[in-house]
């Protein structure tokens, strides 16, 4: 997240973009009853806006265009296992989705700092298996 303070006088209104890039590792047995590996990357571009209510304590909104890639799993009764596509790997797929976030956050305050945020996705669906919270940590610098 890179901030910008909109007005000179007032230092309570922020806004920006923010860029996301996650990386996971799973490892575990295929329909083919082999042991597989699969390191899915999902990433994110947003916008967001803040306004501190009291001196540490902010609203937050955000929007954020989503590309995340999920792995293809089917249930074998106790596990999940990994769907093996033709190539002999597991199978992934992307899904592209908006996601708008409100919430509340803390920060410590002063040059360097640290700040925590939790977040309601208001565009999670509704059959997502997905919690619509999102609780963040960060540093910050000059903000």
């Amino acid at each position: 997240m890179v901030g910008y303070k909109v007005f000179e006088n007032n230092n309570n209104f922020s806004v920006g973009p923010r860029a996301n890039l996650d990386y996971s590792y799973y490892r575990g047995t295929g329909t083919d009853n082999r042991t597989h590996s699969v390191q899915p990357i999902s990433y994110s571009l947003g916008l967001f806006a803040r306004y501190k209510v009291l001196s540490n304590f902010f609203a937050h909104v955000e929007v954020e265009q989503e590309n995340r890639e999920s792995i293809a799993v089917v249930s074998n009764g106790f596990t999940n296992v990994f769907i093996i596509g033709t190539d002999g790997k597991p199978l992934t797929q992307r899904d592209p989705r908006q996601n708008m976030y409100l919430g509340a956050g803390y920060t410590s305050g002063g040059i360097f700092a640290y700040e925590i945020l939790v977040l309601y996705n208001a565009l999670e669906p509704s059959n997502s298996l997905n919690l619509p919270f999102d609780i963040r940590f960060g540093f910050t610098y000059k903000f």
